[in-house]
């Protein structure tokens, strides 16, 4: 049979299939799969390989659609150090486990974290006069 699936990252159809047939009790194997989308890109955004030309190359920064977080010096960024709340210039709305775009102060995409912190922590921790990590690095792209 065929069928169209709406699913979260970390999804495994060929799993799902396999499970159907055991259930079935008749066995299951994936023949075509097929993803239609990816994040904000729909198979119409796809380009075949011989098409592929600089024009048809999307930069990353366009490519991630994450929240930003803007960093004070970037270059300590980008020689490790991590991102605490003294190191930070500007953000925007983000929820604790999701991924942020990682700029520096010129806006300049550095690379991409996860928060460790609500976005409307960091000003109680400010009042307070506490240093905590508020990005965990996970790639930087330069």
């Amino acid at each position: 049979f065929s069928f169209v699936a709406s699913v979260s990252a970390g999804t495994y159809i060929r799993s799902l299939i396999r499970d159907i047939g055991y259930k079935l009790g008749c066995g299951a194997y994936v023949k075509e799969l097929k993803r239609l989308s990816a994040g904000k890109f729909g198979i119409g955004d796809s380009v075949m390989p011989e098409d592929i030309s600089e024009n048809s190359i999307i930069p990353v920064n366009d490519a991630v659609d994450y929240p930003e977080i803007f960093v004070n010096e970037g270059r300590k960024v980008l020689d490790g150090i991590q991102i605490y709340t003294d190191n930070i210039k500007s953000y925007g709305f983000f929820s604790k486990d999701d991924y942020v775009k990682i700029k520096d102060e010129n806006g300049i995409f550095l690379g991409i974290g996860i928060a460790e912190r609500n976005s409307s922590f960091i000003k109680t921790l400010e009042v307070h006069d506490r240093t905590e990590r508020i990005v965990k690095i996970r790639k930087i792209l330069r």
